[in-house]
């Protein structure tokens, strides 16, 4: 009985260590994919664009390129905005013609881990403009299909997001 039980383990890690040398000498494994350390306007714009997402990026008064592109996700303006060389923000602005209150603008933020939704005034009086964004890292590496996860998901939970107030996008 006791020598049966040895010749099956044994015969396990015969088997077993046969795979694991096959599986090292395998030339055809994927290639690790190349991950990403900084972004630029540029850089970002073109990994938006390749997911089909049109993108126009302003000019300044001097004629120069602005810190930031917008580009339209789902129907939805998306603004993204490159603030350090490892760090894009991206933020969809509606006027709060249906005066959302904070308490349920808090209320989305308690439940989504994403996107922060918030509210913009110029003072007390003012109804203000609903804002939602979402920072994304593109730091210690990261790789490209990663990043474009991130946007394709900003961009749903935008619509997400307008669902939950029950309001239309301003024009």
């Amino acid at each position: 009985m006791i020598m049966a039980k040895f010749g099956f383990s044994a015969g396990i890690l015969l088997v077993l260590s046969c795979f694991n040398a096959t599986a090292q000498n395998n030339p055809k494994s994927p290639p690790e994919p190349k991950l990403l350390s900084s972004v630029t306007v540029e850089s970002f714009m073109s990994m938006v664009r390749a997911l089909g997402f049109p993108c126009t990026r302003e000019t300044d008064a001097d004629g120069k390129p602005v810190a930031y592109f917008s580009f339209n996700a789902e129907g939805h303006n998306v603004l993204a905005r490159v603030l350090t060389d490892g760090l894009v923000y991206l933020s969809s602005r509606y006027t709060n013609d249906r005066k959302i209150t904070v308490e349920k603008l808090n209320d989305w933020n308690k439940h989504e881990a994403l996107a922060t939704a918030y509210l913009e005034t110029a003072n007390s009086e003012d109804e203000g403009e609903i804002g939602i964004g979402a920072p994304i890292a593109v730091t210690n590496g990261v790789t490209l299909e990663h990043v474009q996860g991130l946007v394709t998901e900003f961009a749903d939970t935008v619509t997400r997001f307008l669902r939950f107030l029950n309001q239309k996008p301003a024009k």
